[in-house]
């Protein structure tokens, strides 16, 4: 709840201090937020989802790695250490094409976020200059308008990604204060 209140808060400041300082640019701003908080919570998400990936493929090449090392001497004794070591390539083999596709996949999906971001950038930039230039706003106004709602955008996507961890926070709270709340089939006065 103070998740949502906060990001309430912040986008009601940040659109009323906009429209007070520069409101043609704040309103331009305004229209293109929605691309700035895809950009924000699309990068954040992409980067958790390949870091989440990457480790589960290190533990498991690592839990085989693990194995052999505590039992070396089994190994060793029975002259089977090419035998576990091709084990160990082919195991590696899968988790490498995954990561080599995971890669690719990471590396288009940046990079559209970032050239989401440059051209937004490119376009709110285009627009102040040609207010400036007209003499609407100054430079001061068009660069106090773009970081508070650019920033702003920033928030919304924070609030947006943290929901599915503070919604299992919650389940886990939930969890605890059921068992607390349990009654038991002991009757605590019999003896």
């Amino acid at each position: 709840m103070s998740l949502l209140v906060q990001a309430i808060s912040a986008v009601t400041v940040a659109c009323m201090m906009g429209l007070v300082i520069a409101w043609r640019l704040a309103i331009v701003l305004i229209a293109v937020e929605p691309l700035i908080i895809v950009r924000f919570y699309g990068r954040k998400s992409l980067l958790k989802g390949m870091q989440q990936k990457a480790i589960e493929a290190q533990n498991e090449c690592s839990k085989f790695a693990a194995e052999a090392v505590s039992n070396h001497r089994i190994i060793t004794a029975f002259s089977s250490l090419e035998r576990v070591l091709k084990m160990l390539s082919k195991a590696q083999e899968g988790q490498l094409r995954e990561n080599k596709r995971q890669s690719w996949f990471g590396g288009f999906g940046l990079g559209a976020f970032q050239s989401l971001t440059k051209c937004t950038w490119a376009f709110d930039f285009w627009y102040s200059g040609k207010l400036v230039l007209q003499g609407y706003v100054i430079f001061k106004e068009v660069f106090e308008t773009f970081l508070i709602l650019t920033t702003t955008g920033k928030v919304i996507a924070d609030a947006g990604s943290m929901t599915t961890d503070i919604a299992r926070g919650s389940d886990a709270m939930n969890s605890v204060f059921a068992v607390l709340d349990c009654e038991t089939n002991i009757d605590p006065d019999s003896p």
